[in-house]
């Protein structure tokens, strides 16, 4: 080979690049693992030797297991027609077998009860001299028979819509269906709604209504 090409071949040689060196590949440390703080299961609610149908009504809880005085007893919004009940000799009716439907207004639906009305609740009703006003009115908030929701609606529905039912007063009380709820007319045309239904005793059913009811006289 002739000198020059072999000077040729070396220059090549020099000026071709090293090959490159592998990375050293650094190991991944991973990152520390976090414990996550183990979360206390609650306790399962203790579960009763028997089951008892409860609802919240008339600012208490009234269950199925008592009769109408006793539920009532706990119901702190509904005091005033306890105590009327008391006063009028009934409460001891209405803790009998019955049956019974109680419509119960709350204590702050008596605060719109006609001045006639209001008068007798305020003075008669509670005077016991004079129970046979409280009475009347107390009657009249009662109702013979388990009648709850479903069978007062059924009734408006077969009356073409409206219902009446003779109370214990023995004056009647009228019931209607708004589209939303059970309405009472009371005998002088006052109306209540019926709030809170349903609400099932031992002894019947009370309804929690918006407005005391009236008799005509």
């Amino acid at each position: 080979m002739r000198p020059l090409a072999v000077l040729a071949l070396a220059v090549l040689a020099l000026a071709a690049p090293a090959p490159a060196a592998r990375a050293q590949e650094t190991p991944k440390q991973e990152a520390p693992k976090q414990e996550t703080p183990a979360q206390e299961t609650p306790a399962p609610a203790p579960v009763p030797e028997k089951f008892e149908l409860s609802l919240e009504a008339g600012g208490g809880v009234m269950t199925a297991s008592r009769t109408i005085p006793e539920n009532l007893a706990g119901a702190k919004d509904l005091t005033r027609i306890a105590a009327l009940l008391g006063s009028a000799s009934l409460a001891e009716t209405l803790a009998a077998p019955g049956p019974y439907t109680l419509f119960a207004p709350t204590d702050r639906a008596f605060d719109g009860a006609p001045k006639e009305v209001a008068r007798l609740l305020g003075e008669a009703a509670f005077d016991p001299q004079t129970p046979q006003a409280a009475r009347r009115i107390a009657a009249y908030h009662v109702a013979p028979g388990r009648l709850t929701a479903q069978k007062l609606y059924e009734a408006v529905k077969a009356g073409g819509g409206e219902a009446r039912l003779r109370t214990l007063d023995g004056e009647e009380l009228s019931v209607r269906w708004t589209g939303v709820r059970l309405e009472l007319v009371d005998a002088r045309g006052a109306r209540a709604r019926v709030i809170t239904s349903d609400a099932i005793q031992k002894n019947g059913v009370i309804h929690v209504i918006d407005a005391a009811l009236s008799p005509k006289s």
